[in-house]
């Protein structure tokens, strides 16, 4: 039976769905058609990794015309997808989308995702974005996914242009003319802290978050030398509005606490992780003679 076109509050026909049920956990899609110009797109996802706080997430094309926008081998796909060479052919042009998309399917097995993301490089989104873009099809509420959680890190502009930034847990790091030195700043306290599975938000205004793509290692060493403690009263008060509002949210008061709860719980998985990587490298060495004998 086919399943009935859903469409959301933004416009968005969601014609189908990929993957899994549960797609937030264990990784699937949405084939939908865009509201201005009626394009077809396929957005898919894999389960996230151990320890990995962000999706990554593709976004493929599904044009009238599949071959003459990808312009994949033909022979190559038939042997990889096991269809015949005319049954590719046929599919590509048909007027369904969903017949279409079985070709995509076969480019990105063939040749993998970033093959058909005209980007060719994921887009990361967090768990509370995926399920407010998304969580209507899959019946997932944002209640109870954190918008920015306790080992966050946050970076705001106030009304004289400067930039400021700190940690969600209310370390304050300081005000900067520029927004590069902000990230400086976030850099260090990272380091500082041995962290890498956080994020970086740059607030727009109050619960207008923007998911900072940047490299943390770039930026490691490279702010001016700062004497003195910084005041963080204020920056503290900043903050707690986004714990307040999701404890109101959610109807309870310990969000804090749970934030902090799953901050060392994470720290230990990746200590966890992190020994037995460095267990099967020396059973490897050990194991391996040329390196035993020089």
């Amino acid at each position: 039976m086919k399943r009935p076109v859903i469409t959301l509050s933004n416009g968005i026909e969601v014609i189908d769905t990929t993957g899994d049920t549960d797609a937030l956990a264990f990784g699937g899609g949405v084939v939908y058609r865009e509201p201005r110009f009626h394009d077809v797109y396929w957005t898919f996802w894999t389960a996230r990794p151990r320890g990995q706080k962000n999706f990554e997430v593709f976004t493929a094309p599904i044009p009238a015309e599949i071959l003459e926008y990808f312009e994949p081998d033909v022979r190559e796909l038939s042997m990889a997808s096991g269809f015949e060479s005319s049954e590719i052919r046929k599919l590509s042009r048909s007027r369904n989308p969903l017949e279409r998309l079985q070709i995509v399917m076969a480019i990105k097995e063939c040749n993998g995702a970033s093959r058909i993301d005209p980007a060719h490089t994921p887009e990361e989104v967090t768990p509370f974005e995926m399920a407010e873009r998304w969580g209507e099809v899959f019946d997932i509420s944002t209640d109870g996914i954190p918008m920015i959680e306790y080992e966050d890190y946050l970076v705001r502009e106030t009304g004289l242009g400067m930039y400021e930034c700190g940690r969600i847990d209310g370390v304050y790091l300081g005000k900067f003319d520029k927004f590069k030195l902000a990230l400086c700043a976030v850099a260090d306290d990272m380091r500082k802290k041995e962290v890498d599975s956080v994020n970086l938000f740059h607030e727009h205004e109050f619960g207008k978050l923007e998911l900072v793509k940047w490299d943390p290692d770039t930026f490691i060493g490279k702010l001016p030398r700062r004497r003195g403690k910084l005041p963080e009263a204020h920056w503290r008060n900043l903050v707690k509005r986004y714990i307040r509002s999701e404890s109101r949210k959610k109807g309870i008061d310990s969000r804090l606490k749970s934030q902090k709860q799953v901050t060392q719980q994470r720290k230990r998985r990746m200590a966890k992780s992190s020994r037995q990587a460095r267990i099967e490298r020396a059973r490897s060495i050990g194991k391996d003679p040329k390196e035993n004998h020089g």
